[in-house]
């Protein structure tokens, strides 16, 4: 099964000049806790946040968010997926990059959508089977994604001013 057949291709995107207020705004009128973030220009993704990202840096920064721009908190180390890949391809990026969404390009290298871990348990369990992903790489995935990051860059450190990997 291919990503562009379960992925959300109804996204709101920010830009990395933005507050984030704007970007946790994008949030809440889309019900979702991750914006991708797009040069207007070219289309490409050039960073991902998430609520946890916004509020992470308004706590440990002791500043509003209207007052810290989505450059300084986003994660500019972007795992994605095309449109054309196989579910299970974009399962393993997750699994293998502790993410739970991944954008979705197209052949352009374009914003197309996004999918998320949640999309796929719910696509390979709709009718009750588990269709072309198994539950045995459901669970590991998830406990893969959750995982601690021991040894990894601290989310803290990305709080404080750099520059985090996603």
């Amino acid at each position: 099964m291919k990503v562009s057949s379960i992925m959300n291709p109804n996204v709101e995107t920010a830009r990395a000049e933005d507050d984030l207020a704007k970007a946790a705004m994008v949030m809440w009128r889309k019900d979702c806790g991750f914006v991708p973030i797009v040069d207007e220009a070219s289309r490409r993704v050039v960073g991902v946040i998430t609520d946890r990202d916004i509020c992470m840096a308004s706590a440990t920064r002791h500043e509003t968010p209207e007052t810290m721009l989505v450059r300084d908190t986003m994660a500019s180390q972007v795992y994605s997926c095309r449109t054309e890949d196989e579910v299970d391809a974009a399962l393993d990026t997750m699994r293998t990059n502790q993410v739970h969404r991944l954008p979705v390009v197209d052949e352009r290298e374009q914003l197309a959508g996004v999918i998320s871990f949640s999309d796929i348990v719910r696509n390979a369990t709709l009718d009750g089977k588990i269709r072309s992903i198994g539950d045995h790489d459901l669970i590991t995935a998830y406990r893969t994604i959750k995982s601690p990051r021991i040894g990894k860059e601290s989310d803290a450190d990305h709080a404080f001013g750099e520059t985090r990997e996603a």
